[in-house]
């Protein structure tokens, strides 16, 4: 049983039992057991966005919600680290409250599509890598505007 299965309502999983003998007119009887489950740190924050637009120029920073599905003394303040190349062309830290995460480019890129890989933990130390896809276009500052290169050429 897990304490955050849909199943489970404030932190209560309710099991209706039912009992028939086999007699020539049976009896029945039915029950309610009723389980408190408690929380453990059993999942690990998670990054909600998956997929940002930046321009490569004057980057604007991404803000990236974070979930826990644990209870609030398993959960925020989170910490977060870039892992592998992630670490070269961007920074990553929490904002004021440590339950969201700045993501900002650091360094002209060129367009395309590109992975960054956080590494965020819960108050207790659990974490996990979550991926992030980043299209990276040729633009400047807030306004992300991502074009196709037309290309050119003869049909033969």
């Amino acid at each position: 049983m897990d304490r955050e299965s849909t199943f489970v309502q404030d932190n209560k999983y309710s099991v209706l039992v039912l009992g028939i003998d086999n007699n020539e007119i049976p009896a029945t009887g039915t029950g309610t057991l009723i389980i408190e489950l408690e929380d453990v740190n059993d999942n690990p924050p998670t990054i909600d966005e998956r997929v940002i637009k930046v321009c490569n120029k004057e980057s604007s920073p991404q803000l990236l919600s974070v979930t826990d599905k644990d209870g609030a003394g398993f959960a925020a303040p989170y910490t977060v680290q870039l892992q592998g190349s992630s670490l070269s062309n961007w920074t990553a830290r929490m904002n004021d409250t440590k339950t969201g995460i700045i993501l900002t480019l650091k360094t002209m890129l060129d367009s395309g599509d590109y992975t960054v890989v956080l590494r965020v933990s819960d108050n207790q130390g659990l974490h996990q890598d979550s991926t992030i896809q980043a299209l990276v276009c040729d633009c400047k500052g807030a306004d992300v505007q991502c074009t196709d290169k037309a290309v050119a050429g003869f049909g033969l």
